[in-house]
């Protein structure tokens, strides 16, 4: 294999910190407000969070009082219909169409603008001098990073105990 050499980690950025943090932000408030309800004591428990969501329980409450007189429930969306419905795609795991490629995250619904965040990957983050040989063994799930760090991505095993 060949390695590409990059002489600073701020040279090898596609997309922005600030462009990947107003992403991510957009579809996290969309996904707290869907199922508000539920995510409502979140508020409680950290109360220097909730003055900036203070605009999201007004609402949330408006929406609640037009519910109680028309007498209907909110509909809760999935996750892949927040994501579509927030950011104009949506993402699932499948198959590869390649021979041997093993599973990948794949567009299933929409259109993908040149330079939009379509995924992060979750997993436990191990640098250069942390242990990672049992959790490695038989998982496909490794991710490498250009500077060495490991990102285990496995959802099974000892990979998900540890990511706990």
């Amino acid at each position: 294999r060949t390695l590409r050499y990059v002489p600073e980690s701020s040279q090898d950025k596609i997309i922005s910190d600030e462009n990947v943090f107003e992403t991510l932000l957009k579809l996290f408030k969309a996904l707290f407000i869907n199922d508000f309800n539920r995510q409502a004591h979140v508020l409680t428990l950290i109360p220097e969070v909730k003055c900036k969501y203070l605009e999201l329980l007004t609402a949330e409450q408006k929406r609640s009082e037009v519910n109680l007189c028309n007498h209907q429930t909110q509909r809760v969306f999935s996750p892949e219909e927040v994501l579509f419905n927030t950011h104009g795609f949506a993402i699932g795991r499948d198959q590869s169409s390649l021979v041997s490629a093993g599973t990948g995250v794949f567009v299933t619904k929409g259109f993908v603008p040149k330079g939009t965040v379509v995924s992060m990957y979750p997993g436990t983050v191990y640098r250069k001098h942390e242990p990672i040989f049992f959790q490695s063994l038989g998982n496909p799930f490794i991710f490498r990073c250009i500077d060495g760090i490991l990102i285990d991505g496995n959802d099974k095993g000892l990979s998900r105990s540890v990511y706990r």
